[in-house]
């Protein structure tokens, strides 16, 4: 007899980024913000430049997602003024 069983499981994964892994320059007038752990920015047109993290889990075929949770743990303001850069193309 063949069938499936339900499996109920869990994937998880946490990120951290230290303030010292920001990095700050002058861009004509304005400020960029980096992050050494990546290059990926906001894509939003209209959006300010800022460091975004992308992160990819693997979910086997066969399973069916119920939901997906993302939660902010520990916040911490970044001290100073920043004039910002906006993404205008895509």
């Amino acid at each position: 007899m063949a069938g499936y069983l339900p499996v109920r499981a869990q994937i998880g994964g946490m990120v951290e980024v230290n303030v010292n892994e920001l990095y700050f320059s002058k861009q004509d007038s304005y400020d960029m913000i980096r992050w050494t752990g990546g290059n990926d920015k906001i894509r939003q047109v209209g959006a300010p430049e800022l460091p975004v993290i992308f992160k990819t889990y693997v979910v086997p075929l066969e399973a069916q997602v119920t939901g997906v949770e993302v939660s902010s743990s520990n916040r911490m303001a970044v001290e100073g003024n920043f004039k910002l850069t906006y993404n205008l193309t895509r």
